[in-house]
């Protein structure tokens, strides 16, 4: 019986309330990465800033038929 309400608890009260309520109040600090760290570590890249490749121009009826 115990072990359930505690993790009752956890679930509800911990991760569903204070968790939140803590990230809420502490702010822009919660993504903040030291420079020196911001320095050493890797910066992946999305596919959205890869510019997308150019496509070739579609290619007409009438100009891809023979003539005559």
């Amino acid at each position: 019986m115990g072990p359930a309400v505690s993790v009752i608890l956890d679930a509800t009260v911990v991760r569903l309330v204070l968790v939140p309520s803590a990230m809420f109040l502490m702010g822009g600090a919660n993504g903040w990465l030291p420079r020196a760290l911001d320095r050493i570590l890797p910066h992946p890249r999305l596919h959205a800033d890869v510019a997308p490749e150019p496509r070739p121009a579609p290619v007409s009826a009438s100009s891809s038929a023979p003539a005559g």
